[in-house]
């Protein structure tokens, strides 16, 4: 119950991030796991680099289970992120988070910076009180089609895996040798 409790506390931090009266625009470059594809599934816009590294489940090995895999099915539909989200550590590129629709748009990891800065001038021309009822326009539109309880189950599930024996399993390795030795192994078992 208190691990349940502490992944929900997480997740609804995580969907504060509907509250906030301004489009949140979320910039990933570099490597984008687990926790942080969430967070930029919750953005309003999501501008990657084209070489972004970004991986739905931990690279490292089984860790938890049905969090992110309810937020991946939410934004890029169930069949999508059950070819990602089954996978533990496949890593897309951010070319194919555009094209699967994680992303809104790929660029180059040079001009990522600008992109974003140009977008988010762009927007602030727009009245404030105007992009407040955008923006709650469409994310009450996603909160109607059950985002909000998709994210709440999979913080539930993930409680529950977190007592499944494979992953049990991993987290004493960690302890025992540290991640990435763990992770070496476990990417090694037959």
């Amino acid at each position: 119950a208190a691990d349940r409790n502490r992944i929900s506390r997480g997740v609804q931090n995580w969907l504060e991030l509907w509250n906030i009266r301004k489009p949140i625009i979320a910039q990933v470059h570099g490597y984008c796991i687990t926790g942080g594809t969430v967070i930029a599934i919750l953005a309003d816009i999501t501008i990657v680099a084209e070489d972004a590294r970004i991986c739905p489940e931990p690279v490292a090995g089984p860790l938890g289970a049905g969090l992110t895999a309810a937020a991946w099915a939410w934004q890029v539909g169930p069949k999508k992120a059950a070819e990602l989200c089954y996978r533990v550590g496949h890593v897309i590129s951010g070319k194919e988070a555009v094209e699967i629709g994680f992303a809104n748009r790929a660029v180059p990891a040079d001009r990522l910076d600008a992109e974003v800065w140009a977008l988010a001038e762009d927007i602030a021309r727009t009245p404030l009180e105007v992009l407040t009822l955008e923006k709650v326009a469409i994310t009450r539109m996603q909160e109607t089609l059950g985002l909000r309880a998709a994210f709440l189950l999979g913080a539930e599930l993930d409680a529950i895996a977190h007592v499944a024996h494979p992953v049990r399993e991993f987290t004493t390795r960690i302890d025992e040798v540290g991640l990435r030795q763990a992770s070496q192994e476990w990417k090694q078992r037959e």
